[in-house]
This record gives C-alpha cells, sequence and structure tokens, in this order.
C-alpha cells in the first residue's frame, strides 16, 4: 500500500509544463518520446533518492556540468555527487519543459527548461529553475544513455540557492588549454581567438557571429536566447569596451562526428575594475562545421 501512495504522489509530480519557449517543431517524435521516458525515470529517481536508478541512465564516460560545481567525468565522480546531492535535500518535484530534441547520428541533443522543488532539512520547500542540455548517446540496441550534461538558473542565484552543496568550478579541468585531436585543434584555437578579442573589445556583434543563425545561447544567470536575432541583441546589451580586462578558456573534446563537435570547457574572466574582480564558470559547447569547414556554435550553455 506504501509503495502504492508514493508511486501515485511521484506520478503528480512529473508534468512536462508548457511554459518556457515553443517547442521546436524539428523535433521527431519517437526521439522525443524515448527521451521524454527516459526524463521521467530521472524525475521517479530524485524523488525517491534512488542513485543507482540515476546512475543506469548515464555512461560510464559520460561528462556532467552542474552549476557551481565541478566538472565531473565519467559515472563514478557522478555516483558521488548524486549521492551527496541527495543527502543534503531532499527533490519533491522535478520538471521538464522540453524545447527540442535532434538526432545527430547515435546521439540526441536535448534542450529544455527545468523547475526542481526541495527542501533542505526542515526548510521550506524551494525552487530552482533553469535552463539544460543534455546529449543522449544511443546504442546498437536502441538504449539511450546520458553521455553529457549541463544545466544553470534562468536568473540570478547565489550558492546557497541551488538543491545540492556547490563545488570548486575550477576542479577536474584539462592540464591543457586545448584538450582536442589534431585535426581541429587549430579550428578550435582560431575560434576562441575571435571569441575574446570580441569580449575584450566589447563587439556584441562580433561575438553573435560566433553563432550559426540558428543557434542558442544559454548564458549564466538568464533564459535561453534562441535564434540569431535574439542572441545578437543580447550579445550587443552584455558586452561594452573597456569592462573585461582578461578571458582565458579551456576546452575538451567529447566527439567529433565530422559535422558537429561537442566540447566541455572552462572559462576564467577579469573585470576591469580597480579591484579585478574575477570570476570563474564552465560550459558545453556543441559547435557545427559550415560549408567552408569553419566552426560556429550551434549550442553553448555557460554557467558559474
Amino acid at each position: 500500500m506504501k509503495s502504492i501512495l508514493l508511486l501515485c504522489w511521484i506520478g503528480m509530480n512529473l508534468v512536462y509544463f508548457s511554459s518556457g519557449p515553443t517547442q521546436n517543431p524539428s523535433n521527431r517524435s519517437p526521439d522525443l518520446k524515448a527521451v521524454q521516458a527516459c526524463d521521467e525515470k530521472i524525475a521517479i529517481a530524485l524523488i525517491k533518492g534512488d542513485v543507482p536508478a540515476l546512475i543506469k541512465l548515464y555512461a560510464t564516460d559520460c561528462t556532467y556540468l552542474p552549476e557551481f560545481g565541478a566538472t565531473l567525468t565519467g559515472s563514478d565522480q557522478l555516483k558521488d555527487f548524486y549521492l551527496a546531492w541527495l543527502k543534503y535535500s531532499r527533490v519533491t518535484t522535478y520538471r521538464k519543459s522540453i524545447y527540442e530534441v535532434q538526432r545527430i547520428d547515435n546521439y540526441l541533443l536535448e534542450t529544455g527548461n527545468f523547475t526542481v522543488t526541495y527542501k533542505i532539512a526542515t526548510s521550506a520547500i524551494r525552487e530552482y529553475t533553469g535552463k539544460y542540455m543534455v546529449i543522449w548517446r544511443q546504442d546498437n540496441s536502441g538504449q539511450l544513455k546520458i553521455f553529457a550534461e549541463a544545466f544553470g538558473a534562468d536568473h540570478y542565484v547565489e550558492p546557497a540557492d541551488i538543491p545540492y552543496a556547490p563545488g570548486d568550478v575550477t576542479a577536474n579541468q584539462p592540464k591543457v588549454d586545448f584538450a582536442a585531436s589534431s585535426n581541429i585543434k587549430s579550428l578550435l584555437k582560431e575560434y576562441d581567438r575571435k571569441v575574446v578579442h570580441d569580449v575584450l573589445t566589447g563587439d556584441g556583434a562580433g561575438r553573435a557571429g560566433g553563432f550559426t543563425e540558428d543557434g542558442i545561447y544559454m548564458p549564466h544567470f538568464d533564459p535561453m536566447q534562441i535564434g540569431m536575432n535574439t542572441i545578437r541583441s543580447y550579445m550587443l546589451k552584455t558586452y561594452h569596451p573597456n569592462t573585461i580586462s582578461l578571458v582565458k578558456d579551456s576546452l575538451r573534446e567529447l566527439f567529433d562526428n565530422g559535422n558537429f563537435i561537442l566540447l566541455s570547457g572552462h572559462f576564467h574572466v577579469v573585470l576591469n575594475n580597480p579591484q579585478k574582480t574575477s570570476f570563474d564558470g564552465n560550459m558545453l559547447n556543441l559547435m557545427k562545421r559550415n560549408s567552408d569547414g569553419k566552426l560556429l556554435m550551434y549550442r553553448q550553455l555557460a554557467h558559474n
């Protein structure tokens, strides 16, 4: 009887809500349904505090980028993270609004918005909302597992406002700035040089020009920016001359299928003020080669 009541209660908290951006019409129904089924399993496991069930949904070589936390590589590190999270707080609801599910060979790209409600000890129920990016990998039997995941708030939050204990965002980074195969390393360096230049000079239009026309940018502490017009407007508002004095990025290649390149990354920024205020963050980048082989950003999620 207890288990029946628990399942009924969990079921009421697995609602795919419709707020947020209108769903991308390019979604493929079979892939969308498969992802929704996996997302429901994640929600059930989070609410029940079932870490083994959660880890079964991730690839052993996964990369996981939590907001205000270290980049995690591999299911062993992720298991420790989930054990600590679900000891730190109790998830009461977990809801997703899927914007898109796109197939990239044997990978599926999923983006959208999420809401997590949770309790820490005897506190009142709290809410954590934001956007996310997940890359699922499908094996020969058709089974989906998460290969890479990143998420961040869609409004300003402090480390105390997340449902798990914050960690060190600078930890577990590559020992070299561009941990990538030789055939793409020079392309990544060229792209990064342009990004750094545009940020330092406050060239918002140039920064937007690094995205595809149908790109999506998911910046820290803001909602999804969908399409070039929205991205350009956001970049023009964000970047101004003489506001940033240093930018340093590092990138780690996760896959390259010829058309798309997936990378995890880290950034260090120093502001151009007397205090030389600095901040660090992590990012998940899905880049796309255009017809002449040049790299452009297709999907990017960045957070502190």
